[in-house]
């Protein structure tokens, strides 16, 4: 890693336009994104003409990622004319869907849901990349997806770094100066980090799907391994507690749970599967704790169970109240929950990258 004292204007701007060759298309839509926003806040344009100057250009900007990280991903990333095409073939048809979605505005549940699935699915995508390799594994899906988060977390908390001191720098101009800033000047400048600065330094951050450190299972290492045995996995083990606890009091008692279980439920159900994710490459190195190697191998079969608890809420509000939307969601969400658990427990938590992906097939299909 460089020494703060090797940053320089020189570098910062070497960053950038290193994230522009790479992703010239996505940093495109991500200038478009932030000229519609500040536009759209001076301008109040109508609903239908807002929707579509904000979420074509930031679904498209995100979708432009995946198509170059796909590129990254293959062998034949030299036949350029091809990729040009697919990426020009691709972008066609997601405009054509954004003024579909348009054509429908104002959006009902139905349409509202799946604008939101599809711009979600495009999201994921980015983190599922390794899979369109030659040679795909667990363990390089696991490392491009830590690596990913981590360089998300990174350029959001620059962003609102950066967000926090130029609103407080417009601050020092009022109070020192006399200078009066209008209110809407402070949401330009959120708007500029967020949409395109933040964005920018992600790109520079974005890891390289095809590279030697993918196949590393060193990590998380003996500090994170502490702080996943001493805090998230005693989280975890209380969440599953107060359930067992639950389902015995209802036997006990012989009623039907109530409807906010399946919200605990789907709690605890996302708990396990991080908890899983985060242990995932213990499961390789032979010095690892023996109770996080358990974890891994025992949990999804210690979890099954509820989801039958799960189950009966959600027939008991299908039989009170009938078939909704949200409640069909639900629904698909439990069966999914099952396969899920029975793929774990055969594969014994070894090939993870299915978990992610048939949530976001199931979900956009």
């Amino acid at each position: 890693m460089p020494s703060i004292m090797n940053i320089s204007f020189h570098s910062f701007l070497s960053g950038f336009s290193k994230a522009f060759r790479r992703f010239p298309a996505a940093a495109f839509f991500f200038g478009l994104l932030t000229i519609f926003a500040v536009y759209a806040l001076h301008e109040s344009p109508d609903d239908e003409t807002l929707f579509m100057m904000l979420y074509y250009p930031a679904t498209a900007a995100v979708l432009n990622i995946v198509l170059r990280l796909l590129a990254e991903s293959r062998k034949n990333t030299q036949r350029r004319i091809t990729n040009y095409l697919i990426d020009a073939s691709v972008n066609v048809l997601w405009l054509a869907s954004a003024l579909i979605f348009k054509a429908h505005f104002p959006l009902d549940i139905a349409w509202t849901i799946s604008a939101a699935v599809i711009a979600f699915t495009i999201c994921i995508l980015i983190f599922l990349i390794p899979f369109c390799s030659a040679k795909p594994d667990d363990i390089g899906f696991w490392n491009l997806s830590v690596d990913t988060a981590v360089a998300l977390l990174i350029s959001g908390i620059a962003g609102g770094i950066l967000a926090a001191g130029l609103a407080i720098l417009l601050s020092a101009l009022h109070i020192l100066f006399d200078i009066e800033i209008n209110d809407k000047l402070y949401l330009d400048a959120v708007i500029f980090c967020f949409a395109f600065i933040t964005p920018m330094i992600f790109l520079q951050l974005c890891p390289q799907p095809a590279r030697e450190s993918l196949g590393r299972t060193d990590r998380p290492g003996r500090n994170g391994l502490r702080l996943i045995n001493f805090l998230y996995i005693p989280l975890v083990a209380a969440y599953l507690l107060t359930l067992y606890a639950y389902a015995a009091r209802i036997a006990i008692q012989a009623q039907l749970p109530r409807g906010w279980v399946s919200v605990l439920v789907t709690i605890s159900m996302a708990c396990m599967l991080l908890l899983i994710f985060f242990l995932f490459p213990v499961q390789f190195r032979k010095d690892a704790p023996k109770i996080d190697k358990q974890v891994l191998k025992y949990l999804p079969a210690v979890f099954l169970p509820l989801l039958v608890l799960m189950s009966i809420g959600i027939a008991r509000r299908l039989h009170d109240y009938g078939v909704t939307i949200e409640r069909l969601y639900l629904l698909i969400f439990n069966i999914w929950c099952y396969a899920v658990c029975i793929w774990l427990i055969v594969s014994c938590s070894r090939h993870i990258w299915i978990v992610p992906a048939s949530f976001v097939a199931i979900l956009f299909l």
